[in-house]
């Protein structure tokens, strides 16, 4: 019979956004981020039909696992779930590290596979060790189980059974609160999906924790409520069928990377999509250019943006014969004048009269 194994990587851990120290086994508890991707973890598979929970001794881990659905079952900790040992380097900046082990170091970032640093483990140990700990554990339990661990023993483990370089592991996503699949019969595991999220948009605490570590102008993020309100008028009025929660989301976050002028939409994109929501990415990524066969999320999104100015309702027309000014060249005219025709046209098919 095949089996679910279900690899649940931990909520954010208090300091995550400290990336400028190397962290592995310093015990660090759940923030308020954390707690939430947890919880939404539970709700997810609370529809799952899990028999076991293991987790590693981590205290991050053990809080996640602590907010899934038990059902009466009990949480096994299994010290072999542990994230991949850095030694020496934990807790250091990574500028003293270079500083201190410049040969190691560089190294490492040439040969993760094999190189591990001064008093750790590689990451094909760390593989192996994984691939022992999830072989006890089928053997132990039955049924599907859920298993929460580390980004980076997952990577490690994963690549191996996709038959990737170690050394590309880094390619694979594991974001916090995220979820890896696979499946065991009884003879080998194979590997389903990796990196996803229990849902395709971040909760309030998170969207908020996003604009923060981006640096999003308060200005920016009010633009961004107002359009979000805007979107969610001219669904609801125009009878459009989108998912509400997706597409404020989306207009909350549409602007967060701003400041990068006018690659901002590739950008932000590129964040939510490491972050793990790549439905948000995608919505995001079409805000100054639709793409064919747009959502009604993203073009609801897009026609909101170009309603408000800051945070007022503007005239299409207006705001478009002020842009119309900076058009200097016959690129920038005609990228003008799609725009133009695109946002006049939604503007017929979401019109709330």
């Amino acid at each position: 019979m095949t089996r679910t194994f279900y690899l649940l990587r931990h909520g954010e851990p208090a300091g995550q956004v400290d990336a400028h120290r190397c962290i592995s086994r310093t015990d660090l508890p759940l923030d308020e981020v954390g707690l939430e991707q947890a919880d939404a973890l539970g709700v997810w598979l609370a529809e799952k039909p899990i028999t076991a929970i293991y987790t590693s001794p981590a205290r991050r881990c053990a809080e996640t696992a602590e907010r899934l659905p038990h059902r009466g079952m009990p949480v096994h900790v299994c010290p072999d779930l542990w994230e991949v040992s850095v030694g020496e380097w934990e807790g250091l900046p990574f500028s003293e590290i270079r500083q201190r082990w410049p040969e190691v170091y560089a190294a490492r970032g040439s040969h993760l596979s094999t190189v591990p640093p001064p008093g750790g483990e590689s990451f094909a140990d760390a593989a192996r060790r994984m691939a022992g700990a999830m072989e006890h554990i089928a053997a132990e339990s039955g049924g599907d189980c859920a298993v929460v661990t580390h980004s980076g023993l997952t990577r490690a483990w994963l690549a191996t059974l996709l038959g990737l370089d170690l050394d590309e592991l880094f390619s694979l996503p594991q974001p916090c609160g995220g979820i890896s699949t696979v499946v065991w019969d009884g003879a080998g595991f194979q590997a389903l999906s990796v990196g996803q999220k229990p849902r395709p948009y971040p909760g309030p605490l998170e969207c908020r924790a996003l604009l923060a570590r981006a640096k999003t102008p308060p200005a920016v993020i009010a633009h961004g409520e107002a359009v979000a309100g805007e979107a969610l008028r001219l669904a609801a009025g125009s009878g459009a069928e989108v998912d509400s929660g997706l597409l404020a989301c989306a207009c909350r976050l549409h602007d967060i990377c701003r400041e990068a002028g006018r690659t901002h939409p590739r950008e932000g994109a590129a964040l939510l999509t490491k972050a793990g929501y790549p439905q948000v990415a995608a919505l995001i990524r079409q805000h100054h250019d639709l793409e064919p066969d747009a959502s009604p999320e993203a073009e609801l999104l897009y026609l909101a943006d170009k309603q408000i100015s800051g945070t007022a309702p503007v005239a299409a027309s207006e705001r478009f014969a002020a842009s119309r000014l900076r058009c200097t060249t016959p690129d920038a005219l005609a990228a003008w004048q799609r725009r133009y025709d695109a946002t006049i046209h939604l503007e017929q098919k979401y019109s709330c009269t």
